[in-house]
């Protein structure tokens, strides 16, 4: 995908980066950091935003344009924290990634200027080899010359115009090693010829030396001179070769050493400054979890709360989204859990714009994860925040998964939580996120496992309704493995107890709903589907009503099933008991 690079610092010039399938934004930041130290502009610090949304150094390309069109047009944002940036080539100590730009320069300016030496040494080479044909061992000079030859006619390309640096062709890295392996071969040839008419020459050549035997001495030593020298010129290529514009820039970029200057920096300046302080933020707690410690032990989390309470929406969104980075360790949801302005924080963004709700839901899925935390966000009201936030018309999908794994998360824990869950209202939100054909099949199968953890408290408190069955009979047939099984353990939990078997036994879609789930199941969905039947055929109430609504098809369907036999003759056994 080709990419075309405008902004405001360059009002007259785009700039064309090509970007790889796998490409990283922060490979493409190291591309065009070279092109600005080609335009002696090292001074600008920026960032790529493309339809309004700035790209993180951590995320691949795709991430932000998943269509993958041919072309691209991306805008170079300049941040305000220029001055961080040393002037190039001085002798102050540099910052990180001006540091690793000048040595990475410095690769591929040694590149291009060997390449041309390499050319040369070829050149004589040749010269040389060409001169061997009037030796002693003239068939010396055959292979030297086919070898020159071929080394330049297969001789790597290589091009740095304007900054823009061109990768190397895994065919250029295998001629300069077979170039030097060639080379120290033929050193050695040349070696042993120029011994052996040495020792002629001490041996006095029979009574015939001449100028021919002195001559060829000294042409052997001559190729053995620029075979060494063409050899190492290719060994060092090689070497030089392996390296890609960003092996420095890019691990620079993503280890941040400046937060405590940045977090300083937090507590002043415009409305600008800080939206974009706190989008550097962001940036750099998703680049790495080194740089989320860093954050979190500078007191982080203090700045980004006041930033996230602002009244700028866009640096409450880019301060939201940093703080769901923090969730994301241990470290971090300890210090939000362990803070009051913390907590709380979550919950007033989720009254905020639809970015922020989105990521508030994302820490409060982290932190639903442990139960001391599950007990903290109810103990200081937040269950009440989520739910109003869940019913909101401009949640997104993504918001939605991480509500379902929030409700997931706190059914997971304590019998406490799940009665505490257990209410219509919450039911039946699930139940919606479940049924919902937007909802990603993550937060399909996360709520429905909710509802499960919720039915096993007692089946005569999960008022589940016709209705709930209905979905879960749907989602039965759903195209998603984990979905079909989270539905298939609610109903495997109900059938635990009388109350629950009782409940199932109302709906009249049971078995043609476990029918048709079992055509497209897995062999163990489908020896899970067998296991319930068994358990349920056992039920001497239910027998008689799983026999009428046509049970023993159901088996019949399942007894070729290997994984399922033992379930099979259960089922056997109890419809041989009518």
């Amino acid at each position: 995908m080709i990419v075309y690079l405008y902004g405001e610092e360059f009002p007259s010039r785009t700039f064309v980066l090509l970007a790889q399938e796998t490409a990283t934004v922060a490979n493409l930041r190291a591309a065009f950091m070279h092109i600005l130290n080609e335009i002696n502009r090292t001074d600008l610090q920026f960032r790529f935003r493309y339809k309004g949304i700035f790209w993180k150094d951590s995320k691949p390309v795709s991430d932000y344009v998943p269509e993958q069109p041919e072309w691209v047009r991306v805008e170079v944002v300049a941040l305000a924290r220029a001055q961080i940036l040393a002037a190039a080539m001085d002798k102050q100590p540099k910052e990180p990634v001006l540091a690793a730009l000048l040595r990475e320069y410095d690769w591929f300016l040694k590149r291009e200027r060997t390449l041309f030496s390499f050319k040369a040494s070829i050149v004589i080479y040749l010269i040389v080899a060409i001169m061997l044909f009037a030796t002693t061992y003239w068939f010396a000079g055959l292979w030297s010359s086919l070898h020159a030859f071929l080394a330049l006619r297969n001789f790597p390309s290589f091009s740095r115009v304007g900054g823009c640096v061109s990768p190397m062709d895994p065919w250029a890295i295998r001629v300069v090693l077979f170039h030097s392996i060639a080379c120290f071969a033929n050193l050695a040839i040349c070696t042993a010829f120029f011994a052996l008419v040495m020792i002629d020459l001490k041996n006095g050549c029979g009574g015939t030396c001449n100028d021919w035997q002195r001559y060829s001495a000294a042409m052997y030593i001559l190729a053995m001179l620029a075979t060494l020298v063409s050899g190492l010129f290719a060994i060092w290529l090689r070497k030089n070769f392996l390296h890609k514009v960003g092996d420095l820039i890019v691990p620079a970029l993503l280890d941040a050493q400046n937060i405590a200057e940045i977090l300083a920096e937090c507590a002043a300046g415009s409305v600008e400054d800080r939206r974009r302080l706190a989008l550097e933020l962001s940036a750099v707690c998703a680049a790495s979890d080194q740089n989320k410690r860093r954050v979190v032990r500078a007191d982080g989390l203090t700045r980004l709360v006041t930033l996230a309470l602002g009244a700028d929406e866009a640096t409450k969104d880019f301060a939201a989204e940093a703080i769901a980075e923090l969730a994301t360790l241990e470290e971090g949801q300890s210090a939000i859990v362990n803070s009051e302005e913390g907590i709380r924080c979550l919950f007033a963004l989720l009254h905020s714009s639809a970015n922020s709700l989105q990521y508030a839901m994302s820490a409060l899925a982290q932190l639903a994860k442990g139960e001391l935390y599950v007990q903290r966000i109810i103990n200081t009201g937040g269950l009440d925040d989520i739910i109003a936030a869940a019913h909101r018309k401009d949640i997104n999908k993504a918001a939605t998964e991480h509500l379902a794994a929030i409700f997931n998360g706190m059914a997971h824990f304590s019998y406490a939580c799940r009665a505490l869950l257990g209410s219509p209202d919450i039911l039946q939100l699930l139940l919606m996120i479940a049924e919902d054909t937007d909802s990603t099949p993550a937060a399909q199968t996360w709520a429905l496992e909710a509802v499960s953890k919720m039915a096993a408290l007692e089946p005569d408190a999960c008022p589940l309704g016709s209705e709930g069955f209905a979905i879960i009979f749907r989602q039965l047939k759903s195209g998603d493995e984990s979905v079909r099984v989270a539905s298939l353990e609610i109903l495997s939990v109900l059938s635990h107890d009388l109350a629950g078997i009782g409940l199932i036994m109302k709906q009249d879609d049971l078995v043609p709903a476990l029918a048709s789930a079992c055509r497209t199941g897995t062999p163990d969905f489908r020896a899970s589907v067998a296991l319930l039947c068994a358990i349920l055929l056992e039920s001497r109430k239910a027998r008689t009503v799983l026999v009428r609504k046509g049970i023993k098809d159901l088996v019949q369907q399942l007894r070729d099933e290997s994984q399922a036999q033992a379930s099979i003759d259960r089922c056997l056994v109890a419809l041989g008991a009518l």
